[in-house]
């Protein structure tokens, strides 16, 4: 019985390994590339556009607040003004988007989807697009802009109507 473990962790053991120091590398890479472009860590203001029915033209408030996070940057939202409770793992490519899966942070909800951001060439505000379920289950974008201040929110929300 020892002998027979022995030999499948011999042929197994490497293989582990070698995906260990792998993903150890990947980690080490993003977290290098993420240190190297926009800061973009702290608290933001965000606003997107749900299409639920009766708020087709209403643009949902909040504040998300972004770390980096193993690799990659972390969204999670605050101060919701409808309610939504969400999260964000996103990847940084070529120091000038954003991309990543979303996640409802709500316990009973399944709600998740993907999140595309354009980051602005100094790095005080970013649009793009939100896509995910609806009310009434039906998988949407929707227009969805971050900044740091008022000013370059306006500019986002400007941006981000566009790609709707």
């Amino acid at each position: 019985m020892i002998e027979a473990l022995t030999d499948v962790f011999s042929f197994v053991g490497p293989i582990i390994i070698g995906a260990c120091i792998a993903w150890l590398l990947q980690l080490t890479w993003e977290h290098f590339l993420i240190g190297r472009s926009v800061s973009l860590d702290g608290q933001w203001i965000s606003h997107w556009r749900p299409h639920s029915k009766g708020s087709r033209k209403t643009w949902c408030t909040e504040h998300v607040y972004v770390a980096k996070r193993f690799g990659r940057l972390k969204f999670t939202n605050t101060d919701n003004s409808m309610g939504y409770e969400w999260e964000a793992f996103l990847k940084v490519y070529r120091m000038s988007f954003v991309y990543g899966k979303w996640r409802s942070r709500k316990s009973s909800s399944n709600a998740h989807g993907i999140l595309n951001l354009t980051i602005s060439s100094q790095g005080d505000y970013m649009y793009g697009t939100f896509h995910g379920p609806n009310d009434e289950g039906l998988f949407e974008m929707y227009p969805f802009a971050l900044a740091k201040n008022d000013a370059a929110l306006k500019i986002a929300k400007r941006r981000a109507q566009f790609l709707s």
